[in-house]
């Protein structure tokens, strides 16, 4: 009976932590990062086998506009390839807020305003009713990074 009920405590306890590790990801020490220009907060970088993910926090305003997002990504990836991730896949998921428990970061799903997808080069918006399901184009180089920038904006569904 002793040896049942440890196997059930430690099973209970395995898929704890990995819901827990689900919600809030292990980030890289020290690839979190503010910025002015454009405003934005990276909470951090997850580094795995098909690339790296980052959350950043921005203003609703700037992230469901093309031209202030893809700056943002261009920061972002600017910011990364300065480090050891230089060249990885980027994914970037982007949201309002992120709240501090039950420990930082942890994402609340319905904060989140959209996802960046490296690998089609375009970011899909959630977040309103005026912009859930649709998506833009992503930087088209580092020169776009120049503040005058302005891109058309693509709609799908």
């Amino acid at each position: 009976m002793r040896t049942l009920l440890a196997v059930v405590i430690v099973f209970l306890a395995t898929a704890a932590s990995a819901g827990d590790e689900w919600q809030s990801p292990s980030l890289i020490h020290g690839s979190s990062l503010e910025s002015t220009d454009p405003p934005y907060r990276m909470v951090g970088v997850r580094r795995q086998s098909e690339g790296c993910t980052a959350w950043v926090v921005a203003d609703e305003a700037l992230v469901h506009k093309q031209g202030s997002v893809n700056r943002i990504i261009l920061s972002v990836r600017k910011n990364i390839d300065a480090g050891p991730l230089r060249s990885c896949a980027l994914r970037i998921h982007f949201y309002r807020a992120v709240h501090p428990t039950p420990r930082d970061p942890s994402f609340r799903i319905t904060e989140q305003l959209g996802t960046y997808d490296g690998v089609e080069n375009k970011t899909y918006f959630s977040g309103d009713e005026i912009h859930y399901g649709g998506w833009v184009h992503g930087p088209r180089d580092l020169q776009a990074m120049q503040p005058n920038t302005s891109l058309e904006r693509t709609r799908g569904r």
